[in-house]
């Protein structure tokens, strides 16, 4: 199976977490199921990618885990949340297929099932 995670959430509360906390555990299930993930961060989830990529965040151990699936991160909106230069700085991949975005029809044209999160 072909599965691309896009994290959308940021981490400004529980609610949020959550659904950034579901969409780790859900790259993580399907990489030890052998599917190919991809997952992509979107939106306020560009600022959530740069928090939970530093060692010290209590969600790094849960995204070391699957740091592997990581496609990378929208260009526009790294740069909206100011987050740009984190990610370029740890080498994640800056999106910017379609109108300096992420192409989600790209994803669904090579028949990946998309989970937004």
């Amino acid at each position: 199976m072909k599965v691309a995670i896009v994290i959308l959430a940021g981490l400004d509360n529980h609610d949020a977490m959550a659904r950034v906390v579901n969409a780790l555990e859900a790259a993580n299930e399907c990489k030890q199921a052998g599917d190919t993930v991809k997952m992509l961060f979107d939106g306020a989830g560009t600022e959530t990618l740069a928090k939970i990529s530093e060692p010290k965040h209590q969600l790094y151990p849960l995204f070391e885990a699957v740091e592997d699936t990581v496609h990378g991160a929208c260009s526009f909106c790294s740069r909206a949340f100011g987050v740009w230069t984190t990610v370029k700085e740890r080498a994640i991949p800056l999106l910017d297929e379609y109108h300096e975005h992420p192409s989600l029809r790209k994803l669904l044209y090579e028949q990946y099932q998309v989970l937004t999160f």
